[in-house]
């Protein structure tokens, strides 16, 4: 499994360390590359300079393309080792303000709003699935960086910011691709653990906000005031939240708002990470990658059916090639409000814990 970083013309291989991560809940892709141990009469120099526009590639496949952000070198009388790592371009919409372009947009499309706070950065925003209503009215919040300026508006039209490796920004939706390899407990699974929790789960959910009052009224509060509730009925005890919303909008916005809160909070109560060796689904099939549904059969888990990869980390070491799959349920960034039963009445879903 060949891992090049690629800087201009040069291509750097060889790694000792490889650790690579993409993820649906990073905008930006990450890398960690280093040479450890080649004795005191070895030359591992190489050039390197934080800043400078980068690729990494697993088999000659683009897994991120961005920045090296940081260099590390170090040696003595008995070893060197070399360190380097960096982001992928999205990483820049993370860390700056949205200065240069347009600080607010009328009757604007979710992908035209995204794109004009993205160019300055020389990143492209693809749109591969339907980014829903036109903004009446979109702008910027004082203080806010250029990713929660296009997170803000992605949130209210449950669209998902991602990237993928060539560094663009991918608006998109949870679950679109489906894996064709299977996870078995005791055939292609190497480890795992799992995680419930109910901290962050609510009974109730109340959102509350305003939309434009429109015409003359004595009664302004009642026709500008918007609420909505949802509910998660497998909290069990008296759990309320209320949610301030973070935009005007009607009550049919309110409603698909606060059930995306309910549904989000109960599915992310779940999460099961596993290790499988190789950085493919099988041999010569596509690299692990994030924002797919894979089908898990886990007795040990107690789990049987879907879940959707959240993240991936690439990994190379003295153990050999191994990817590192985190794995939520689906309605985790998308979807209705989730139910999880004990026992599913079409076999297809069991979930014990």
């Amino acid at each position: 499994m060949a891992v090049d970083l690629v800087i201009g013309s040069q291509i750097w291989g060889g790694w000792e360390s490889v650790t690579v991560t993409r993820s649906m809940e990073h905008v930006s892709g990450t890398f960690d590359l280093a040479l450890y141990d080649r004795g005191p009469d070895s030359d591992m120099r190489r050039d390197f300079v934080p800043g400078e526009g980068c690729q990494v590639r697993i088999d000659s496949e683009a897994v991120v393309t961005g920045y090296v952000d940081d260099v590390a070198a170090n040696y003595s009388d008995r070893d060197h080792s070399l360190q380097v790592n960096g982001r992928d371009k999205t990483g820049d919409l993370v860390d700056c303000s949205p200065l240069g372009g347009p600080g607010e947009w009328a009757d604007a499309d979710l992908q035209d709003i995204a794109a004009d706070l993205c160019r300055p950065f020389g990143i492209a925003v693809t749109a591969v699935d339907d980014t829903g209503a036109r903004f009446p009215k979109f702008k910027i919040q004082e203080g806010d960086t250029v990713f929660e300026t296009i997170e803000r508006a992605c949130r209210q039209r449950r669209i998902l910011p991602t990237t993928n490796g060539a560094g663009d920004l991918v608006l998109t939706r949870a679950g679109a691709a489906r894996c064709q390899t299977v996870l078995r407990y005791g055939e292609n699974i190497l480890s795992g653990n799992g995680s419930f929790s109910m901290s962050d789960r609510f009974g109730r959910y109340v959102i509350k906000g305003q939309q434009p009052s429109f015409g003359d009224t004595n009664d302004a509060e009642a026709t500008t005031a918007v609420t909505a509730e949802a509910s998660d009925g497998g909290v069990r005890r008296h759990r309320p939240l209320v949610i301030i919303a973070d935009s005007a909008g009607n009550e049919a916005a309110a409603q698909e708002r606060v059930n995306w809160e309910a549904s989000v909070r109960a599915a992310r109560a779940r999460r099961i990470n596993y290790a499988v060796a190789g950085h493919r689904e099988y041999e010569n099939g596509p690299l692990w990658g994030p924002n797919r549904l894979v089908r898990v059969e886990d007795p040990l888990m107690g789990f049987s059916g879907d879940l959707l990869i959240a993240s991936v980390t690439y990994k190379i070491s003295e153990q050999g090639s191994i990817t590192d799959l985190s794995l939520v349920m689906p309605g985790s960034f998308d979807g209705p409000p989730a139910s999880v039963a004990k026992e599913s009445d079409s076999g297809d879903l069991t979930w014990i814990l």
